[in-house]
């Protein structure tokens, strides 16, 4: 699955064009027009800009406002001698890049039960770990 962060500016979304006679080769030099929907909704052009970056590469610049809906955000992009190129991205609420295992090997010595490791001053241990 592709995401990105629900209102994130980073990571922009990346596809590439090829050109329109024999369907392989990378289009260079091209400005598309580029359309999205977000959750489904009519297509509009984005916020974000579109900049070719290289090889038949381009990128949607991360914009918040692009970024306002959770689920499925669909980018369409054309250009003349280009097939159209089409990119669906999920919108959700956590940061999809950043490194689960360093946050799972933060948790993995939570005590399964914090009512039966004990208190401290009353309050249970988890509690005092991470507050009220």
């Amino acid at each position: 699955m592709d995401a990105r962060q629900l209102g994130s500016t980073v990571h922009p979304v990346v596809w590439l064009m090829v050109d329109a006679t024999d369907h392989v080769v990378p289009k260079l030099g091209l400005t598309p027009t580029v359309v999205i929907s977000k959750d489904g909704a009519p297509f509009a052009a984005p916020v974000g800009t579109v900049v070719e970056i290289g090889n038949g590469w381009y990128k949607l610049a991360g914009a918040a406002a692009d970024r306002s809906a959770l689920g499925e955000l669909i980018i369409h992009a054309e250009a003349v001698g280009a097939d159209p190129a089409d990119v669906r991205v999920t919108i959700v609420e956590f940061d999809p890049f950043v490194d689960v295992s360093a946050i799972k090997a933060k948790t993995d010595n939570l005590p399964a039960d914090p009512a039966s490791e004990g208190t401290v001053n009353g309050v249970a241990d988890l509690v005092v770990a991470f507050g009220p």
